[in-house]
């Protein structure tokens, strides 16, 4: 079935209902992929391109209208997919440069691009500090940004873990660690399937935007970690919703009481969240 054909979203003539003539661009715009998939370049180029365009867009009518036609799941499972293709070439391409860098110089001058710097904001829902507290980020992937953030101000907790479904991702993730923080023991990545991994030891949970099964990983997270934990889950917003699913709409999140929120980019924000006392 081509889920991306010119019917698609060819309900009626959107040029002429203002602010929905960006549907046709968005339509235009990913009938690109298919054609590229098998060339990295060209395939880079255009999914980079496609999330330009749909940072420009604030307007949450979009959405809603794109979500309204019944077609529409199909082609949000496929973009779902291509993204996740794309963030693990790019994210796994930027880990390789960095550890290729041998001048110290040239490679925290990277790390300084890299650094996701929204975990500060992340961080500032948080009503104490992370002194000997344990952290886990679930899909820390290949270029740990948010394990060495936390790390980097934070020198004093207990350990940070990242879990990675892929060992090879895991394995290049503590390359960069060991690379930035040589000696340290307690930053670390671990290759685990989250819907099946322990939490009952950590403080605070870090969930990742990009994550597959979102609701069996909450309902595991609700099952074993303890009463006080908190999570800061990424959650997408406004066009982001194309690519990542949303916390709001899954069935687990009813197991968890939301206590604040802060938009760290353009199409996510991070909530705050505890598990809930009691399921009324």
């Amino acid at each position: 079935m081509n889920y991306l054909s010119s019917e698609t979203f060819g309900a009626g003539d959107l040029n002429s209902i203002g602010y929905l003539y960006r549907l046709v661009d968005f339509k235009n715009r990913i009938e690109l992929i298919p054609a590229c998939t098998e060339n990295n370049e060209k395939f880079i180029a255009t999914m980079t391109e496609l999330w330009a365009f749909l940072t420009s867009i604030e307007d949450d009518d979009v959405i809603i209208e794109l979500q309204g036609d019944k077609r529409f799941p199909l082609v949000q499972q496929y973009l779902a997919k291509k993204w996740h293709e794309y963030i693990s070439i790019i994210e796994t391409d930027e880990a390789e440069r960095f550890l290729s860098k041998t001048d110290s110089k040239e490679a925290n001058s990277m790390l300084a691009e890299e650094d996701y710097m929204g975990v500060n904001y992340e961080l500032s829902l948080l009503s104490e500090k992370l002194t000997g507290l344990s952290v886990i980020m679930v899909g820390c992937g290949p270029f740990p940004e948010t394990l060495m953030e936390v790390y980097k101000d934070n020198k004093d907790i207990k350990y940070a873990i990242g879990i990675e479904g892929r060992n090879d991702v895991s394995q290049l993730a503590n390359r960069i660690v060991t690379k930035v923080f040589p000696g340290v023991e307690n930053v670390k990545a671990v290759a685990s399937d989250a819907e099946s991994f322990d939490y009952r030891d950590a403080d605070v949970i870090f969930l990742a935007n990009g994550l597959i099964k979102k609701d069996l990983i909450l309902q595991r997270i609700y099952d074993t970690a303890k009463d006080g934990v908190k999570i800061l889950a990424r959650n997408p917003i406004l066009m982001g919703r194309l690519f990542y699913e949303d916390l709001y709409s899954l069935p687990s999140i009813q197991y968890f009481v939301i206590c604040g929120s802060v938009r760290a980019s353009k199409l996510s924000e991070t909530i705050l969240f505890r598990k809930r006392d009691k399921i009324i």
